[in-house]
């Protein structure tokens, strides 16, 4: 349907379409689409389906969008990408690209580039990701949901199981699951309902 929808630029409906079509499905569809197709429908994307359609496409596909777009528009990708996924990125792109974005993307996700891309494939460090949820233990439940909603994005929240807790200082104090902040009151303070931690020394 985005094959003739493309065929007879009908630009606006085929941006319709594409908001109904989950971004998995868009990225294993990815083949069949020829070249132009691919960066036009790629770029009626938001940014958000677009980040995750990216993320889930293969390193010749990538290259290819990056190398058929802009340099305004990848760096826009670039910085909304989870974290590990863009250090993945980074270590296949060749040194040259390499130093280039790192100039254009923000200081922020330059540095946790350097943070992860040390790390072998395969290792620990390697599945990390520098994105993480840190609630502080006087927040209540509301106020706790509503930070996620507000600092995290969507994909990254879909994941997420377990929650930090921390103190004035960013030291580790407690854990909460998701699903027993959702099912809390919403007034109640977190201190009163984390789990405490076993910290590795």
């Amino acid at each position: 349907e985005a094959r003739e929808l493309i065929k007879a630029k009908d630009f606006n409906a085929l941006k319709a379409f594409l908001k109904n079509v989950h971004s998995m499905d868009l990225a294993e569809g990815w083949g069949y689409l020829e070249p132009n197709e691919k960066i036009i429908v790629f770029k009626l994307l938001g940014i958000n389906k677009a980040v995750q359609v990216f993320e889930n496409l293969k390193f010749s596909e990538q290259s290819f969008i990056m190398n058929n777009l802009d340099n305004q528009e990848v760096t826009q990708v670039i910085n909304e990408m989870a974290p590990d996924e863009r250090a993945d990125l980074f270590k296949e792109l060749p040194a040259r690209i390499v130093k280039k974005f790192m100039q254009l993307i923000n200081k922020e996700e330059a540095q946790d580039i350097r943070d992860l891309i040390v790390y072998e494939e395969g290792t620990a460090g390697s599945l990390m990701t520098t994105e993480l949820v840190e609630l502080k233990k006087d927040m209540t439940a509301r106020q706790a949901l509503v930070f996620m909603q507000q600092n995290l994005r969507a994909d990254y929240r879909e994941n997420i199981y377990s929650l930090f807790v921390t103190d004035d200082g960013h030291k580790l104090v407690g854990r909460i699951s998701l699903q027993d902040l959702v099912k809390a009151p919403p007034d109640i303070m977190i201190r009163d309902i984390m789990s405490g931690v076993n910290l590795i020394k």
